[in-house]
């Protein structure tokens, strides 16, 4: 398969399990929503009562930052040459953020299912050791996860619309969805449930997987045979 068809199917797994995380975010109760809360006894309750979305949700963020880690490679070639530092550098980031979200929510999750089934067996004092303790967390604040990919995606719609690559509203949108990423960071570090449900609501159901599908056209147009 050619690289850019390869990338353009990227693209468009990254859109769908965007809407899925996105989705799957307000099916969860409220309880579940631990980001900028902190897990806690109603949590495990809910998570008891009904883990379904929350298992969705999880699986969803591991395929769509895989998928996206991929992405990110892949439209370095719609940068020309000589590429920025700041482009490199970014781009080095987001990588390596991509990469602690995937293990991140992957250890979240297990963790989880596997504290609400152990929690009822445990004394009142265990109980609360282990809700103190909260879940295993590589990245609290969502630093690795979304700032670091949300500034990639600034720096890539700039470069990108700097070389013509990609039109002005494709840039906007990049430029949107970057910002909306990164907010997901001021909402964890100031617990600010509002704001994580705006960057789910408005960017992973509409402008991030708007984006990307864009993105997948042009590399999918890019790849196709020219006629001389």
């Amino acid at each position: 398969m050619d690289n850019r068809r390869l990338a353009s199917s990227l693209a468009f797994l990254v859109a769908a399990f965007a809407i899925a995380v996105g989705v799957t975010h307000f099916l969860m109760p409220r309880e579940q929503l631990h980001l900028a809360t902190g897990a806690s006894n109603a949590f495990y309750a809910s998570l008891a009562a009904n883990s379904g979305p929350f298992r969705v949700h999880y699986w969803s963020f591991v395929v769509a930052a895989l998928a996206n880690l991929g992405l990110v490679i892949a439209v370095r070639s719609l940068i020309s040459e000589p590429r920025s530092l700041l482009y490199r550098l970014t781009e080095t980031i987001a990588i390596v953020g991509l990469s602690v979200t995937a293990i991140d929510f992957a250890l979240m999750q297990s963790k989880a299912l596997s504290l609400v089934d152990r929690l009822p067996n445990l004394d009142a004092s265990a109980q609360a050791a282990v809700i103190a303790l909260g879940l295993p967390h590589l990245d609290p604040t969502g630093l690795f996860g979304f700032a670091l990919p949300g500034a990639w995606l600034v720096v890539f719609s700039l470069e990108a619309r700097r070389t013509r690559s990609i039109t002005a509203a494709v840039a906007f949108l990049g430029l949107l969805a970057g910002l909306l990423y990164a907010s997901v960071f001021l909402g964890s570090v100031a617990h600010l449930t509002l704001v994580i449900d705006l960057a789910a609501g408005l960017g992973g159901v509409v402008v991030f997987p708007v984006w990307a599908v864009c993105i997948g056209l042009v590399l999918h147009r890019s790849a196709a045979p020219r006629n001389h």
